[in-house]
């Protein structure tokens, strides 16, 4: 595609146990890398990114981070919430309007290792 077509996938997931990889010679991006210091760019293997300095916080909300980490944690049970789909088929003309594809993809499509 088109340089201007071009996007970062962000995705966080929540594991027990993920290696984590750091960037190799080359300096290309991957799955399971660590987040950069969002202070300054970064710099890998003749490549510089500076994506992740837009993730940067605030003052006042990185005070209210550390604040809010200092609290002990409550112990109180969560109803986690229930979502209709995880995956919805996006095409040029958006996304399916029920929300749901017609089959789930296959695990190694979702997770590039």
């Amino acid at each position: 595609g088109r340089r201007e077509d071009r996007r970062v996938t962000w995705m966080v997931a929540f594991w027990r146990d993920v290696a984590v990889r750091p960037f190799g010679q080359d300096g290309l991006p991957g799955s399971s890398r660590p987040l950069p210091p969002t202070s300054e760019p970064f710099v890998a293997g003749g490549r510089s990114y500076t994506w992740h300095q837009q993730l940067r916080l605030d003052e006042a909300t990185a005070a209210a981070v550390r604040s809010a980490s200092e609290l002990p944690a409550s112990g109180e049970a969560v109803v986690p919430i229930e979502l209709p789909c995880v995956w919805e088929q996006v095409t040029d003309e958006g996304a399916t309007p029920s929300g749901v594809t017609e089959e789930l993809p296959e695990y190694s499509s979702c997770f590039q290792f």
